[in-house]
């Protein structure tokens, strides 16, 4: 039935390997460090977001998105603490060094708009305004989906129902299908920034390093995705 529908068979090939795996170990707080990593970095893509609908920014708002990076930093170095002491928690600080890589892109991204509004300089144009938005909405939702497969790796069990397996796959899924979307954004943004900014220097290299700088962080939730993926599969005694 699911290759009828044309779901991947690497889906497939997962979903019952995770559902033929043994009971997922429960480590709570290693699941608390992540899913509050994600939400911090879920707090930079909307920010982000909300900055490019508006084409606004302001001091405070900078200010805000890198003590958002900071606060997710300080995560990762109370696993890499941990790792020290108990091999265990390897795995989990590769992949939050995958997800801190999202936050350090989002919060860099939030800089770099913030120039485009600060004088001499007026804000980018609507149009380029609109395919940036694209790219940042689509790594908000990734990041949402990264946050609902944390959440649900938690809860797994002996007793976790199949559907409850899929939608982690799923969200896995649609996770790491972000990074090819935006590839794609990223050459229509480079279109439209050459057709709309190749007479102002300054905005044409902010508004690129901009749109490079967003899609670096899908790069990194794809990483991020493939260790989550790991993580859980191996928690599982399953061979990802």
């Amino acid at each position: 039935i699911k290759l009828r529908q044309q779901q991947p068979v690497a889906l497939i090939a997962d979903e019952a390997r995770l559902l033929l795996g043994r009971v997922l170990q429960r480590r709570t707080f290693e699941f608390d460090l992540l899913a509050e990593h994600a939400a911090f970095c879920h707090a930079l893509a909307f920010a982000l977001s909300e900055s490019l609908a508006f084409n606004n920014t302001n001091a405070d708002s900078v200010q805000r998105a890198k003590n958002w990076e900071r606060k997710a930093d300080h995560l990762l170095m109370e696993a890499r603490r941990r790792a020290e002491r108990q091999p265990r928690w390897q795995p989990m600080v590769k992949l939050l060094d995958d997800m801190d890589d999202i936050a350090d892109a989002l919060e860099e991204a939030a800089f770099i708009h913030s120039m485009t509004l600060t004088q001499p300089l007026a804000g980018l144009p609507p149009e380029v305004n609109a395919v940036l938005g694209e790219l940042a909405d689509t790594t908000l939702a990734a990041i949402q989906d990264q946050i609902k497969a944390i959440e649900i790796a938690r809860h797994m069990s002996e007793h976790t129902e199949p559907a409850d397996s899929e939608a982690f796959l799923q969200a896995l899924w649609r996770m790491l299908r972000a990074e090819r979307i935006c590839d794609d954004l990223l050459r229509s943004a480079r279109a439209r920034i050459v057709h709309s900014l190749h007479a102002t220097p300054a905005l044409f290299s902010l508004a690129t390093e901009l749109a490079a700088t967003i899609e670096k962080a899908t790069d990194s939730l794809l990483c991020a995705g493939y260790a989550l993926r790991k993580l859980v599969f191996n928690k599982s005694g399953m061979t990802a």
